[in-house]
């Protein structure tokens, strides 16, 4: 009987070391998990990471009070996103007051995304100090217009904006929204040569 006692708690110990020994082990793989958002971890299911800024298929001159209307420097349009941070689209020359010589109550660019997509963020990069910006989505479903309103500014939402921006304009959507076309709006114009002259140098959308 002493013999069958000693053998039993023999077992009874291999069998304990063998339980800690793998247990020791998962704790190390574990460990050795990567933690989401570490490299090798998988991103969850419908993100994308690294999203950085959008692509800007097409845009074109909104300027709706214009006569003939919007036809503002038309063939500048593409250096506002050619990422050449030396070329520009500008505006005419306005003389009188910044407001567009009080002539129009604004002018800018519309961007198309090419298909509607999440935007919560865009970046301007202007020409001169002063600029009064607003950035727009059509009034009607965003993420289903397939064709810009341009009979008249106020066909168009205002969904963040900044006044007096210097060089550079980061504008914060109000809320996200999903859109194929962007507007670009600027108000108001900053001193150049001898009248009010805006421009774009860079535009991302976000």
């Amino acid at each position: 009987p002493r013999r069958w006692m000693a053998l039993v708690a023999a077992m009874g110990l291999l069998l304990l070391a063998t339980g800690i020994g793998s247990a020791v082990l998962l704790n190390q793989r574990d460990q050795s998990a990567p933690l989401p958002g570490q490299a090798g971890a998988s991103a969850p299911p419908g993100t994308t990471p690294g999203t950085g800024p959008l692509q800007i298929a097409a845009g074109r001159v909104f300027d709706p009070q214009g006569d003939p209307p919007n036809t503002e420097n038309n063939s500048e349009v593409k250096r506002a996103f050619d990422g050449d941070a030396k070329t520009r689209w500008r505006t005419v020359r306005y003389i009188g007051n910044p407001e567009l010589g009080g002539l129009k109550r604004g002018v800018g660019l519309i961007l198309d995304l090419g298909e509607a997509k999440p935007v919560s963020e865009v970046t301007v990069q202007l020409s001169g100090n002063g600029t009064d910006v607003q950035i727009g989505v059509p009034k009607s479903d965003t993420a289903t217009v397939t064709k810009p309103p341009m009979k008249s500014d106020k066909q168009w939402r205002t969904v963040g904006q900044q006044a007096k921006a210097t060089s550079s304009a980061a504008i914060r959507l109000k809320d996200p929204v999903t859109t194929r076309f962007v507007l670009v709006y600027l108000t108001s114009l900053p001193k150049e040569g001898g009248g009010y002259r805006g421009g774009i140098y860079e535009v991302e959308v976000v």
